[in-house]
């Protein structure tokens, strides 16, 4: 199948992002790959293509722009005396209303320009979502492997930075420490989060020797999947993030498992993820005691404090919510004495109870629904003829969301876009082997029942 023009800006705004889509807070960054991201969102809604798209994709196409459109729902104004009644927002516009006066009007989010950065960050991974509706299924597997080439680069990339110091070239926004690997981006819980993305993709070329078992297997790929997983499982560990060490292991254990149950564990195959599970559990015995190294939960600076603020705070404002991207400006109204100038918190790190706050009992139906596609991805390709392609992308989905509980990965640029990148993969229709088996023998049968009358018609031809 050709190239298309909507394949090559999909390229170019991945390649973009792979470079200014590492950082979490809103930059010059984020709105260059906004406007980068337009011809995406033109050529995947240009009208031609409604005709060859099915009934689904058309209602997932309906459903994902109104869903983008959210964030501007909270950008409406409303009179400051009606604003006052809104859940949360009494306390916090009293002052504006005694200083100005009626009359005055206001957004109904908190921060109306936090939510207008917040809308600009969800362009680009919106725009990739609707062309991976549009792609067809050749394209799709170009797509991924554009994403697995920006996966295997950043690993690269990682790895060198340990070999440089905290203000070399190849460190953009600052590491942490030294001997930490952190890519294009600036924390290395990201990075790794991408890398977690990418590692079941992965797993599916080292086993398959292609994106999927449709084809024969071809060596080359098989020996690029397997030196890739080495690769991205060095990087992982070299990030000495602990939540990407567990779900490391927790995706090579559900890789494991749904190759067994597909039953496509070789002899070879035994013996490579052996081999490949010692030589990583040999690389964690001598790992730096840093990387098992935890905080402190019970402080008011440490993670289950941040957590229980964060869920007083979202309540105060249920159900309707701050508003989209007014964490970071307003969770400071709700430090105590014992907390007050001790930490900044910009995110919850915990993306549920972030949806939570943000937009209250709308988020959490979001977040639901999220979980829900994602679970049945699992389960729908697990079984037997399940698309591995598809699986894997699922997979990698649930170790985001489970990183999502102690981290905030889909705040960045990059993970957010290859995560619905994949999550549109997902979404897709299926290939998966037995449907194409048994579409192969069904048109095999056919051709056998026509060749008799094939043969006839011509005999009766040389006949007349």
């Amino acid at each position: 199948m050709r190239i298309t023009v909507l394949e090559i800006v999909c390229w170019l705004l991945l390649g973009m992002a792979a470079i200014l889509g590492g950082l979490s807070f809103f930059s010059w960054r984020d709105g260059a790959l906004a406007l980068l991201s337009l011809p995406v969102f033109v050529l995947a809604l240009w009208p031609h293509r409604h005709l060859h798209a099915d009934a689904q994709t058309q209602r997932m196409i309906a459903v994902s722009l109104i869903l983008g459109a959210l964030p501007l729902a909270y950008l409406l104004p409303l009179p400051l005396e009606w604003a006052a009644h809104l859940p949360g927002r009494d306390i916090r516009l009293q002052p504006a209303i005694v200083e100005l006066g009626p009359g005055h009007w206001t957004a109904v989010s908190l921060a109306a320009d936090d939510t207008w950065q917040a809308l600009l960050k969800l362009i680009p991974p919106l725009a990739l979502f609707l062309a991976v509706l549009r792609l067809k299924a050749a394209q799709r597997v170009r797509l991924l492997g554009v994403i697995l080439g920006i996966v295997l680069l950043q690993s690269l990339w990682g790895l060198a930075q340990l070999s440089g110091d905290t203000g070399g070239a190849l460190v953009f926004y600052g590491a942490e420490g030294q001997y930490r690997a952190s890519g294009g981006f600036a924390n290395r819980n990201h990075f790794a989060s991408l890398l977690l993305l990418g590692l079941p993709l992965l797993a599916v070329l080292a086993c398959s020797g292609n994106l999927g078992w449709q084809r024969p297997a071809h060596a080359g790929w098989r020996m690029v999947g397997m030196l890739g997983l080495l690769l991205v499982s060095i990087a992982l560990v070299a990030s000495r993030s602990r939540a990407a060490a567990g779900l490391l292991f927790m995706e090579g254990c559900l890789f494991g498992a749904w190759l067994l149950h597909q039953r496509r564990v070789s002899r070879g195959l035994l013996v490579g993820g052996g081999a490949a599970g010692l030589g990583l559990a040999v690389i964690l015995l001598f790992a730096p005691n840093q990387l098992f190294s935890g905080i402190e939960l019970g402080t008011v600076d440490g993670r289950l404090g941040i957590l229980q603020r964060s869920l007083a705070a979202a309540l105060d404002f249920f159900p309707l919510g701050a508003g989209p991207g007014t964490f970071g400006s307003i969770f400071p109204g709700f430090d105590t004495l014992a907390t007050l100038d001790k930490v900044y918190v910009n995110h919850a790190h915990n993306d549920a109870l972030e949806l939570l706050f943000e937009f209250g009992a709308l988020g959490i139906g979001l977040y639901l629904a999220a979980v829900t596609a994602i679970a049945s991805g699992l389960w729908r390709h697990a079984r037997r003829g399940g698309d591995g392609v598809q699986w894997a992308c699922a997979l990698g989905l649930f170790a985001l969301l489970v990183h999502g509980w102690v981290d905030y990965p889909v705040r960045v640029p990059l993970v957010a876009m290859v995560a619905l990148t994949l999550f549109g993969v997902m979404l897709g229709p299926s290939s998966s082997p037995d449907t194409s088996r048994a579409s192969s023998g069904e048109a095999a049968t056919a051709g056998r029942t026509q060749a008799p009358r094939r043969r006839t018609a011509r005999a009766s031809g040389a006949a007349t």
